[in-house]
């Protein structure tokens, strides 16, 4: 099976994996390497070629340009922030959740028109009454707990979560343990965001955190 390069590099969008960029086409890489991708939206983007989007895109009656950008507030259709955020430039206008297909919604005022960016922020948790290590299963139920509880509140300021992962081995110290969480979110400027102290925010306006445990947050690192 034979394709043209030309064709093949029309059709290139970035993506974490193949199926991210195909379901999502954030954004069109023309020259098929992967620079174009992590320049824009970060290193684990990679350029994936015949993902299907452009004539998808096309289907939809909405027409790229290359180097066009929606103004701040315009809105966009999307199934959800995330996807709304990564894919300004290659989504369906809108003015209300009418305008958009079933299953997506209207994000408006996000900050399309302005570049995006990635925040980064570390906190150490220190679980109190733990005296057990922290296996894998225990490890994917803290993060998947800790998503599900920040992902609504980010998306008020929206920032769309993007990651949330425990960095290193946790520490059992007596009935503490110690862990180390990384939280990455992406939003589109001019509004300055500041991702640990709304994390710090989340945690100390709830009467009841989302952990089992009692827990000590403490904000190591920010981006």
């Amino acid at each position: 099976l034979v394709f043209a390069l030309d064709d093949s590099f029309d059709d290139s969008y970035c993506g974490k994996n193949f199926s991210f960029a195909q379901n999502n086409c954030p954004l069109r890489c023309a020259s098929g390497t992967d620079k174009e991708c992590v320049d824009i939206l970060g290193e684990e983007y990679k350029c994936f070629i015949m993902t299907g989007c452009s004539e998808r895109i096309k289907n939809r009656g909405l027409i790229l340009h290359p180097n066009s950008r929606r103004t701040a507030g315009e809105g966009v259709c999307a199934s959800a922030l995330n996807s709304a955020i990564l894919g300004c430039d290659n989504r369906i206008s809108c003015t209300g959740d009418l305008d958009c297909a079933v299953g997506e919604s209207c994000y408006s005022d996000i900050g399309c028109g302005n570049p995006l960016v990635e925040l980064n922020s570390e906190f150490l948790f220190i679980m109190i009454g733990v005296q057990s290590p922290m296996d894998d299963a225990a490890e994917s139920a803290l993060t998947e707990t800790l998503s599900k509880f920040l992902a609504p509140i980010l998306e008020e300021t929206n920032i769309a979560l993007d990651s949330v992962g425990v960095i290193g081995d946790p520490q059992q110290s007596g009935v503490m343990l110690n862990v180390n969480v990384k939280f990455s979110g992406l939003y589109r400027p001019p509004v300055e965001q500041n991702l640990g102290q709304i994390i710090i925010d989340a945690f100390n306006g709830k009467a009841q955190t989302p952990l089992s445990s009692p827990v000590i947050v403490q904000n190591t690192f920010i981006s």
